[in-house]
């Protein structure tokens, strides 16, 4: 494959997106411990 010289081919990059990926289960771990910790700061913030 011939380049330009300096430049990008639009050929060379590519954008594919994996909309099927699934989130390993520690991830959905992490997003519940800080969702709890953010709840718990908020409330002893306000009282």
């Amino acid at each position: 494959m011939t380049q330009a010289s300096g430049a990008w081919n639009a050929t060379d990059v590519d954008f594919t997106v994996n909309l099927t990926a699934v989130p390993e289960p520690g991830t959905y771990a992490l997003l519940a411990g800080l969702t709890g910790l953010v709840s718990v700061m908020l409330r002893r913030r306000r009282a």
